[in-house]
């Protein structure tokens, strides 16, 4: 599925630069960023799978950002976390399939119910009582889910460029879903291209579609496509409406 021998985008060679070899997963001792050291990392294990977190700042109100869509990993917060640090304890997650965490084999591992499970699991791990819970691209979804079942451990709810659905909707977004499935399946340095440069489109975004590239870069077409699924269908819009997670 990672289509061996076929031409890497132009783009790879003139802006992301040399990559490793694809999935390789980064030294669970190395931190995706580089001007602060985490407090505390580690790994939670749950059903055999291992999860990759990071404590950052040792001090202050908690900050928790759910593991997003895994076309990335945690090095994508490198512009926020370092900063935040400073003033909160910030914790960040690699979900399944990219990052520092396992990537097993199998639908069956990669579904919203472990991933919503996973990012649960780290909370307690952590000791995070109460936090502002942070959900950008499809973690959107998440975070407003952990706000209405546990709302006593929800500070703030703050999403950013996600949803609070991911159903196929009308027929245009449905082919959509359908050219990107067959996209990824067909060329996955293509795939990884169109959807980074979907993301980053500004002429001075390099750094950021070079960084979303070598994120991307650390998983493959087979573990996408089961987390593609896996978030796909999914609707949270009822827990995303005002007054549910204070009713709990």
């Amino acid at each position: 599925m990672n289509t061996p021998g076929r031409a890497l985008p132009k783009r790879f060679d003139t802006i992301a630069g040399p990559l490793p070899e694809p999935g390789v997963v980064p030294p669970a001792d190395a931190s995706p960023f580089e001007t602060v050291q985490p407090a505390h990392a580690g790994f939670i294990e749950r059903d055999g799978v291992k999860i990759w977190y990071a404590v950052w700042g040792d001090s202050g109100q908690w900050v928790a950002f759910a593991p997003p869509f895994q076309i990335v990993h945690s090095q994508m917060l490198k512009g926020t976390v370092p900063y935040l640090s400073r003033h909160f304890r910030v914790v960040t997650v690699d979900g399944r399939g990219n990052g520092r965490s396992d990537r097993p084999t199998g639908q069956d591992a990669y579904s919203f119910d472990h991933f919503y499970a996973d990012f649960v699991a780290v909370l307690d791990a952590v000791g995070t009582e109460r936090a502002a819970l942070v959900g950008i691209s499809a973690a959107a979804m998440t975070v407003p889910r952990l706000a209405a079942e546990q709302p006593q451990r929800a500070t703030h709810v703050v999403t950013a460029g996600g949803f609070a659905d991911s159903l196929p909707g009308d027929e245009k977004r449905a082919r959509r879903l359908k050219e990107e499935g067959e996209l990824l399946h067909s060329d996955w340095p293509g795939y990884v291209d169109w959807f980074i440069g979907t993301i980053f489109n500004e002429l001075h975004s390099t750094r950021q579609y070079e960084d979303g590239v070598h994120c991307g870069w650390a998983t493959s077409a087979e573990w996408l496509s089961w987390r593609r699924n896996a978030w796909a269908g999914k609707d949270v819009r009822e827990l995303a409406r005002p007054g549910v997670a204070q009713r709990g």
